[in-house]
């Protein structure tokens, strides 16, 4: 027990406690979308954090009093900050985004014949997975490019008027932003003001697919 971060399972341990004490804080926050950053834009930060650990019942009996190993936990903290706020800060906002006519329905969500950028990997998917969900291409700052961002989802927020929809990345842009398909475009323009501007202005989120 007087060897916390000095073998493998002491480690393993240490990481797996760890990374949901600051998950579970994290977790309704926004985080910013600086890989490297350790704060978020909550009240929980990672002095908040480490002082949740030093009085949890796996930690406090291991480190207290003991100022080496405080500060082993206070850089672990930061390693695990990363790997968090990497994951959560998958998102953008004041993206552009402009449509396309895909029109998924009238080609029976066939990608190949959309020409989609990832039609090379998704193609053969079943009929249910492509009309799963609406259809975009991406090629925004923030996120996974390219072939990476194939089959990913997205929520995307209209700035305007808060409606959301969730879509799937078929295909790559050159917008900076989202292309996205005319008729989930349409979705999310209640209002008319993205017709009439030719583009919408929202944030994304990556989000897990359903299937």
């Amino acid at each position: 027990m007087n060897r916390l971060l000095d073998n493998d399972n002491a480690l393993a341990s240490f990481f797996l406690v760890s990374f949901n004490l600051f998950s579970s804080s994290s977790s309704s926050s926004s985080i910013s979308a600086n890989p490297y950053s350790t704060k978020s834009h909550s009240s929980c930060d990672l002095s908040n954090v480490f002082t949740l650990m030093l009085h949890h019942s796996y930690f406090s009996p291991l480190i207290m009093g003991n100022e080496q190993k405080k500060e082993k936990l206070r850089v672990c903290i930061v390693v695990i900050a990363c790997v968090v706020v990497s994951a959560a800060a998958q998102s953008a906002s004041n993206v552009t985004a402009t449509y396309h006519y895909y029109n998924p329905q009238k080609i029976s969500w066939d990608l190949n014949a959309a020409s989609a950028y990832c039609a090379t990997w998704d193609a053969n998917r079943p009929l249910a997975w492509r009309r799963r969900y609406g259809w975009t291409a991406f090629c925004g700052a923030v996120g996974p490019q390219d072939q990476a961002a194939c089959s990913r989802c997205l929520r995307v927020t209209n700035s305007g008027s808060g409606t959301q929809a969730t879509m799937r990345i078929v295909d790559k842009c050159s917008n900076g932003g989202l292309d996205l398909d005319v008729n989930v475009f349409n979705k999310l323009d209640k209002n008319r003001n993205g017709n009439a501007r030719g583009h919408l202005t929202v944030r994304y989120d990556f989000v897990k697919c359903s299937h």
